[in-house]
């Protein structure tokens, strides 16, 4: 599929342009099922795929739909650093000054935050799960000003430190807002489709990433070269 195509959907033109100067002229084919199952109309969706098959720009898609359409997006990130880096994404792109489209964006983090993220009004808010949740906490009608919430790296819901928090705030979102939609992002996990009962949402799953992952070793004996996509 074109992504010139997305403008269909309701994505907005800016996205198309940004998208083309960063080189992305064909969506992969996760973006295509996840597109084809409903994404972008409003149904929860589990997207599971390798490193490098484009499942993060689901989520950047589905959140600029919801900017435009309905009542604002967060996307959540597993860490600080991952948060930063998709804030400057959203920010570069699509809150320039002038624009005829402007998405205004806000961060939090533990580290960080911005002045815009206590805007119950702001479209986009890219937070790390704890932050969030903390912010929930504090004042629970902030959930009422997102339409959307983007989970990144969704596997962490597995792991002993961290998982209980972030199952707690796709809870209270089921509970308190369960016409928000829920897009979850990741890697791998053990048993998707408990996890997408759970979430009340369709599986997208490609195992192939279109790009390979090749790991070379260097030693007093030469290059050594291991592609991990063909391991046995």
């Amino acid at each position: 599929m074109d992504v010139g195509e997305l403008v269909r959907y309701g994505v907005p033109t800016i996205a198309v342009e940004t998208f083309t100067e960063r080189g992305i002229i064909e969506l992969t084919r996760v973006q295509e099922r996840a597109i084809g199952i409903g994404v972008l109309e409003g149904k929860n969706v589990l997207v599971m795929a390798p490193t490098s098959t484009g499942k993060t720009l689901v989520g950047e898609v589905a959140a600029l739909k919801h900017i435009v359409t309905r009542s604002g997006a967060v996307f959540l990130t597993s860490h600080k650093a991952l948060a930063y880096e998709k804030f400057i994404t959203f920010r570069e792109s699509y809150s320039q000054p002038g624009d005829k489209f402007f998405c205004h964006t806000a961060l939090a983090t533990g580290d960080q935050m911005t002045i815009e993220a206590a805007e119950e009004s702001v479209p986009l808010l890219v937070a790390t799960y704890e932050k969030w949740y903390h912010m929930l906490l504090e004042r629970p009608e902030r959930l009422k000003t997102r339409s959307l919430i983007v989970v990144d790296e969704l596997q962490l819901l597995g792991n002993e430190h961290r998982g209980g928090k972030l199952e707690a705030l796709l809870t209270w979102v089921k509970s308190k807002a369960p016409k928000t939609q829920i897009a979850g992002l990741s890697a791998t996990f053990p048993e998707p489709e408990a996890l997408a009962g759970w979430l009340d949402s369709e599986i997208v799953q490609v195992n192939k990433r279109p790009v390979p992952l090749k790991e070379q070793v260097f030693s007093n004996k030469g290059l050594f070269q291991l592609d991990r996509d063909n391991a046995p």
